[in-house]
């Protein structure tokens, strides 16, 4: 990785940059933000400021952080079953 103190989503979009892919500006914003509260910025005021503006200018930003939840649930429950198929118990 990038050997500078940026956070991963912007260590995504510069390597996604620098290997020649181009990125929509609703794509950047949806990279950006897409872990939203979770991310350390959102102590900081102009964090939330820009995390509403993003999301009231790019719809994707919203989609993105759906997807995001609703993958990490679904991929939970799989462990669940992979565990209980494999071991014959759930946690």
């Amino acid at each position: 990785m990038l050997p500078y103190p940026f956070g991963y989503a912007e260590k995504s979009e510069i390597l996604l940059l620098q290997n020649g892919l181009q990125l929509t500006n609703d794509e950047a914003l949806a990279i950006r933000w897409h872990m939203h509260a979770w991310g350390l910025l959102m102590q900081y005021y102009e964090a939330k400021g820009n995390f509403n503006k993003a999301k009231e200018i790019c719809p994707m930003v919203q989609l993105l952080i759906a997807a995001d939840g609703l993958a990490s649930q679904v991929w939970k429950e799989i462990k669940k079953l992979f565990l209980y198929l494999y071991w014959g118990y759930l946690y």
